[in-house]
């Protein structure tokens, strides 16, 4: 099979030739590996299409988010308006909106094509395509109306917003719509098959799901139903559960933790294996954290064990996602990519 065919198979519920591996998060991974600096990795979209190709063909990839990870380039750079930061080797993060009153949202103006950041997201999106997007599952990012509007408006001032101003969040909310509309329709223009519909801010710890069915859940339908049937699928509808409904609200919380991998347990898969998700294959996780910090043996004491449990009992086959891979140092990028080999070689062994 090639990458492609395997990670399809699986979400479709059908069996492999082996486990798939899908990856998310990766940017400093590439830095610290391959040896290139995050400015290069930002600003020259021939170096990071070219270590992000490397990757996804040394360490064996079947699903790769493309680019993994900066959220500058998702559209909301300072092309748009919004002001960031950039510390030495760190991927740049957004310090201030320009959203501040309703005269700020009628004088802004929608871009007419790409530019800065989005559109050297754009390019390497292209490039990769070329490349890989006949073998590989590609995906990346489309921010949803919501994340957008905590870029142009703020974080906190968009979830103070929605309790204390919520005319004016309302007032707002358009925009972000035609936003993620705006760029959803360039990175569809590259030839990507499927971005993923991403809300990178909305999270439990932050959202609760009452208020994310009043508040975000209604603008997220706008932009899924522009692009029209079967091009985009709604994560988040399943990790928030059911409006008013106590019981789906704490299922669906367990759906996130198996799904991020936030807390990796068997009693955690078992809850998660019971919700599909829209878009996705189950997950069997293996976040940054344990990545990072667990030794091999505890690795693959828990995917051999994961997955026995997801096959054996519940007749699923997973694919194996690590979440975030980002070491913080070229050595514990050497010891990762060896972590990765391992998982690799677990893969070739396991029998379907």
């Amino acid at each position: 099979m090639t990458p492609k065919e395997r990670y399809r198979s699986v979400l479709r519920g059908e069996k492999p030739d082996r486990l798939p591996l899908h990856v998310g998060n990766y940017s400093h991974f590439l830095s610290n590996y391959y040896g290139v600096s995050i400015e290069e990795y930002l600003d020259s979209p021939e170096v990071a299409t070219a270590v992000t190709i490397k990757f996804i063909s040394e360490f064996q990839v079947d699903c790769n988010m493309v680019i993994g990870n900066s959220y500058i380039y998702y559209g909301c750079g300072p092309e748009l308006g919004v002001k960031w930061a950039f510390p030495k080797d760190q991927v740049p993060a957004s310090t201030e909106g320009f959203i501040k009153t309703r005269e700020d949202v009628d004088r802004f103006i929608m871009p007419s094509s790409p530019s800065g950041y989005f559109e050297k997201f754009c390019d390497i999106i292209r490039k990769v395509n070329a490349a890989l997007g006949e073998t590989v599952h590609l995906q990346s990012s489309l921010l949803g109306p919501f994340s957008i509007a905590c870029f142009i408006r703020g974080v906190q001032e968009t979830l103070l917003d929605i309790y204390d101003d919520p005319d004016f969040y309302f007032y707002y909310m358009p925009l972000c719509v035609e936003l993620s509309k705006y760029f959803g329709t360039h990175m569809y223009a590259t030839g990507l098959e499927r971005p993923h519909f991403n809300e990178i801010f909305v999270v439990p710890e932050a959202v609760r799901p009452d208020k994310y069915h009043e508040f975000i859940a209604p603008f997220d339908q706008k932009v899924i139903d522009f692009f029209g049937p079967g091009k985009l699928n709604n994560t988040f509808s399943v990790f928030m559960g059911q409006p008013g409904n106590v019981k789906s609200q704490q299922e669906a919380r367990a759906v996130w933790n198996a799904f991020w991998g936030t807390g990796e347990s068997l009693e955690t898969l078992e809850e998660g294996v019971k919700h599909k998700i829209p878009g996705f294959p189950m997950f069997l996780t293996l976040s940054g954290r344990a990545l990072y910090s667990w030794t091999e043996k505890e690795l693959l004491d828990f995917l051999n064990a994961g997955t026995d449990l997801l096959v054996l009992k519940y007749h699923v086959i997973p694919a194996i996602s690590l979440t975030s891979i980002q070491p913080d140092s070229k050595e514990k990028a050497q010891e990762m990519a060896a972590k990765i080999r391992r998982v690799n070689e677990f893969r070739d062994r396991y029998l379907l």
